[in-house]
């Protein structure tokens, strides 16, 4: 019903105008603020080693997959999948961290996760 005022053919810059760039820059500082105050370093030393594998092998393993998801199911050309993919593992923290304080956990992946997620 709404669809058709939000979509421009015009490209990105076409939805906010000038303020597009800015709007996301904001948006992108609000996201790391949030996850950086919430991140407590008692909850790191016990966990280091996974979240370090975590943000680090996970990262490229979950890049990898998606990226050749995209080219070979969805049928993207290896630059579009490639971002493609990348997008798909930024998106992570932004979404598991207010789930996981939705769910209210208790067990240790949750830490795990919650650090991983703030650090990615």
């Amino acid at each position: 019903m709404f669809g058709h005022r939000w979509v421009n053919p015009d490209g990105p810059e076409g939805l906010l105008g000038k303020m597009l760039f800015p709007f996301v820059s904001a948006s992108v500082a609000i996201i790391l603020f949030e996850g950086g105050m919430n991140l407590k370093l008692t909850k790191l030393a016990p966990i280091r080693r996974p979240v370090r594998n975590m943000i680090s092998v996970g990262i490229a393993v979950t890049w990898l997959i998606c990226t050749f998801g995209a080219h070979f199911v969805l049928g993207l050309d290896w630059p579009l999948a490639l971002l493609f993919g990348a997008i798909l593992v930024v998106t992570g923290p932004a979404v598991v961290i207010p789930l996981l304080r939705q769910v209210r956990a208790g067990s240790p992946g949750v830490g795990i996760a919650e650090v991983g997620g703030a650090l990615e």
